[in-house]
């Protein structure tokens, strides 16, 4: 057992005490894991733009003080009362979702959903923070900015020991989800062609995912040119610029592809672009995955026909992983040399620079950094920051954005968590109508889709806004 089970633990942690001001390193108080709670030692951490987004706090009732975080890596230091499949010593990776093994989600393969209910947060509903007796909230049930944090057993997924958690701690969000997206949910077969819509850090996973599946072309897109040879290293054989042309995306892919592509795969939250990535897959057998996170008053338009023509349309929360169960083989993964994650990460930064960390992500830089114990540092990667302990380490990447509220008072509550692609995040394009006189074959044995009522165009002059975004991770104005 370990020396400090039972006892509160003093440590460092980034506190937010403002919406949008910079973090403030402070010597906080970490209660003991209540029952069905696992007090963990964080050796890495990502910063996602989720962070930044309710970091932020725009539009939203900001509750502060506040520890963010949620991507990281950790060794369990103590346990609480009925946690009977994890002990100290542990290697594990925290998820800002659960999986109860008990629920009718689980029982039916399906990942276990964030609802108004969620029992997988603090048991008591209160938090484990505090700074001279005043409470410091959590985030996301995680709060991973903090070299030691309370996390419910559920949303704990212990991994193989030997796993680098430097590099392995960005699967705790985004890049699963993208991941995820493809080989679970869009599954291309061998020799398929994908198209992938926004390549940031979900987006790259995403085409990960393909390259995995070993399709012969993955069609990149995205309105920022400057992401396409970084894309290639990720499986990416095409790109398509939607600025550079004066049709619907969904026309060109499909003349490009003889009627479509098989799969397709949504990073960017922006209705339009999933408009775009459900019309461009061939009639009969292509699938369209949906990963990003629109705004809670957009509409998905699109003609019946385009559905009654074999055209199926998917969703995806988490790239449709249990994080409990599936992430320890995605791990493997990684570890068998399938999944290849060092290419993601691209800089260092240390865990006392965390502003600068902000900053990256707030100028649209793709950031993820691992940090070593002794010399904590930051690391900019294509999809997260990571960092290493003694001091958390950051990885910054594209991934998912959640949605999380907290009570007032002491007492948390989770509400809907929703992963890439805040509201503020989204790409800048504009509708335009356009108009079709009925629906129409042509010539062969397939169906064209049949536009809807609107497509997307890039705008005449957006100066700054220049590609898909999705939050989370590199996510910001590299992905959510």
């Amino acid at each position: 057992m370990s020396s400090t089970a039972g006892q509160v633990i003093r440590c460092k942690a980034a506190v937010a005490w403002e919406a949008g001001k910079p973090l403030v390193m402070e010597e906080v108080e970490v209660a003991p894991p209540q029952k069905m709670e696992v007090r963990l030692k964080i050796l890495f951490t990502s910063l996602c733009h989720t962070d930044v987004y309710f970091w932020e706090a725009k539009g939203q009732t900001p509750l502060f003080p506040r520890i963010f975080g949620h991507e990281a890596g950790g060794i369990v230091e103590s346990i609480g009362e009925g946690v009977t499949d994890l002990q100290p010593g542990d290697h594990v990776l925290p998820v800002f979702t659960g999986e109860c093994k008990e629920c009718r989600h689980w029982a039916a393969a399906s990942i276990w959903r964030i609802t108004g209910n969620r029992k997988l947060v603090l048991s008591d509903g209160k938090t484990r923070f505090s700074k001279n007796g005043q409470p410091i909230y959590h985030f996301l049930g995680t709060s991973t900015f903090s070299e030691y944090t309370v996390v419910h057993v559920g949303c704990v997924a212990k991994i193989n020991p030997d796993a680098p958690l430097e590099k392995v701690c960005v699967l705790s969000c985004g890049i699963s989800t993208g991941l995820g997206a493809t080989l679970n949910v869009a599954r291309p077969t061998k020799g398929s062609t994908v198209a992938i819509f926004g390549l940031g850090a979900v987006g790259l996973a995403a085409a990960e995912g393909a390259r995995i599946s070993g399709a012969s072309r993955i069609i990149g897109v995205d309105l920022n040119p400057n992401r396409f040879k970084d894309a290639k290293k990720f499986g990416v054989t095409e790109f398509v610029n939607p600025k550079d042309h004066d049709k619907p995306i969904q026309e060109v892919i499909a003349e490009m592809t003889d009627g479509g592509v098989d799969r397709s795969v949504e990073c960017t939250g922006n209705v339009n672009a999933m408009i775009s990535a459900f019309e461009c897959v061939h009639d009969g057998w292509g699938v369209a995955v949906l990963v990003g996170v629109p705004n809670k008053d957009d509409a998905f338009k699109t003609h019946p026909v385009n559905l009654l023509n074999e055209r199926t349309l998917k969703g995806t929360f988490f790239g449709n992983y249990k994080p409990r169960s599936d992430i320890p083989s995605v791990v493997e993964k990684y570890m068998n040399k399938e999944l290849e994650l060092d290419k993601f990460i691209t800089h260092q930064i240390g865990f006392s620079e965390i502003n600068k960390a902000f900053d990256l992500m707030l100028q649209a830089v793709r950031v993820s950094a691992p940090i070593p114990h002794p010399s904590p540092h930051f690391a900019l990667i294509s999809a997260t920051i990571v960092s290493r302990r003694c001091t958390p380490q950051f990885t910054q990447n594209q991934s998912p954005a959640y949605r999380s509220s907290v009570a007032s008072g002491t007492a948390l509550r989770k509400t809907k968590a929703g992963c890439p692609s805040p509201p503020f995040a989204r790409s800048p394009f504009r509708e335009r109508p356009i108009s079709f006189s009925a629906p129409f074959l042509s010539a062969g044995c397939h169906s064209r889709p049949i536009s809807s009522a609107t497509h997307f165009v890039p705008p005449a002059a957006a100066p700054g806004a220049t590609h898909f975004v999705q939050p989370a991770g590199a996510r910001l104005n590299a992905d959510p």
